[in-house]
């Protein structure tokens, strides 16, 4: 009877866990979802340097505008500056070539090769100075894929694409021509609405070294438990964690896991080293009002740096202190 018992226990831990699986190439392209759908394929890189680097391509929803799609890339610590530029087309300027892997807006701006070791990003314009960022990730460690979340009517999707590889390559300011090297990290997230209709606050980050953690999370609305995707990588193994509270104290971040043997992650966000605006690289003042709307007001971004015991976490904190 004992072995019986102990034997259906273990048959509904298994039932209960969430189904995940092994990346596959479709899961890298664009979704398509009903409403008024979002989509970001997140970039983050942590520079030798000093310098942190965001690209962000997405497609995103305007009132009284529709469906476009844009490309920012967002850089902190570059000779003591901060800058950032955009750029908006309308959706026909999306371009995927499956044979080759590559998704394209433009020629100036794509990603080629499915996420990992090769992956390439390119992003080039001549708006303000002129910028170019062009990378390679030399190595990307494991990761696992996890069914979205379902919250409220609508299923939230988070995909840690890369938890962290390393990269090398050019960044181009105006004159200026840097060779770059660092790791970096590609979080891909989709939904049929804008953020701010089922979270009031959520934080991306990756683990520049260590055993620590990267992903995304984001704190359910009223009572709802928080949802997203965090992988955590150890002796090459990735590990899907799913987070289980997530308790703000003023800028004090603590985070729980399902998994009770995985130490909580905690993070101080007191102390960003750079506070953003989501809007700073709208084109015009008209898509800036409708994104302002969108939004439910100008948001800020929050990112730095907290050191813990896995390791130093570079996160981007949505919804706190504003």
């Amino acid at each position: 009877m004992i072995l019986r018992n102990a034997f259906f226990l273990m048959l509904l831990v298994v039932t209960f866990l969430p189904a995940q699986r092994a990346p596959e190439a479709i899961d890298f392209y664009h979704h398509q979802q009903s409403g008024e759908p979002y989509e970001l394929w997140s970039y983050q890189f942590a520079l030798e340097n000093g310098t942190q680097i965001w690209l962000t391509y997405s497609w995103i929803n305007l009132p009284a505008i529709g469906p476009k799609i844009a490309g920012e890339l967002s850089i902190h610590n570059y000779k003591g500056k901060d800058l950032s530029v955009g750029k908006q087309y309308a959706t026909s300027e999306w371009k995927e070539n499956q044979s080759n892997t590559t998704i394209a807006i433009r020629s100036d701006y794509y990603m080629k090769g499915l996420p990992g070791a090769g992956h390439h990003v390119h992003f080039a314009t001549g708006k303000n100075e002129g910028y170019l960022l062009d990378l390679t990730f030399t190595d990307a460690q494991p990761t696992l894929v996890l069914p979205g979340d379902k919250v409220g009517s609508i299923v939230v999707n988070t995909l840690v694409q890369i938890p962290r590889g390393g990269v090398h390559g050019t960044l181009v300011i105006g004159k200026d021509t840097l060779p770059i090297k660092g790791q970096g990290t590609l979080i891909h997230s989709w939904y049929p609405k804008r953020v701010t209709e089922f979270t009031p606050r959520s934080v991306s980050f990756f683990c520049v070294s260590g055993n620590g953690f990267s992903g995304r999370i984001m704190q359910g609305k009223g009572n709802q438990a928080p949802f997203g995707n965090v992988v955590r990588v150890i002796d090459g193994k990735p590990q899907t964690l799913v987070p289980r509270t997530f308790k703000v104290n003023g800028m004090s971040l603590h985070v729980d896991w399902t998994d009770s043997k995985v130490a909580p992650l905690e993070l101080n966000l007191s102390k960003p080293y750079q506070k953003y605006s989501v809007l700073s690289t709208v084109d015009s003042w008209m898509e800036r009002s409708a994104a302002k709307i969108a939004l439910g007001g100008d948001h800020l971004l929050f990112r730095g740096r907290t050191n813990t015991q896995d390791g130093a976490v570079e996160w981007v904190a949505a919804g706190f202190g504003e």
